[in-house]
This record gives C-alpha cells, structure tokens and sequence, in this order.
C-alpha cells in the first residue's frame, strides 16, 4: 500500500477520535471480498488495533476458503 495513502487514513481516523494509541481496537467487517481485505490490510499496516468480524454462512463451496483466508490475513497483527 503507498505510503500516502496509509497516511490519509491515518488522518481520516485520527479526526474520527480512533487513533492507534487508543484502547478500543476498532472493529472490521471482513467478508473476504477485495474491498474488506484492502480495509484489513490498510488498517494492520497502518498498525491499528482492530478486531476482525468474519461470518461464514457455508451458502457457497468456497466460503470455507475464504473464511481459512480471512483468519490468515487477520493473524499478521499478533
């Protein structure tokens, strides 16, 4: 991710009273579909506190993949 973005969001949660020295990690909805890893990615890059939600509702044969990756891109903030 550039530089500059992870900077704009940086700014853009800082004026949301969400910053990374805060106690409360924020919580990210994460379905497996592009937009909510980049937002996953941006978020563990920029080294917020987050907690990952992940629903796997096994309507779709590739749900439990999605699910294994969601737990594996999730895992780089420990």
């Amino acid at each position: 991710m550039p530089l500059w973005f992870n900077k704009g969001v940086d700014m853009k949660l800082d004026t949301s009273h969400l910053s990374k020295q805060s106690s409360l990690p924020i919580i990210v909805g994460v379905s497996g579909g592009a937009d909510s890893l980049c937002l996953l990615g941006m978020l563990l890059d920029s080294r917020y506190p987050v907690i990952v939600a992940h629903l796997n509702h096994q309507l779709r044969p590739e749900a439990e993949a999605e699910t294994e990756y969601v737990r594996k891109v999730s895992e780089r903030q420990d």
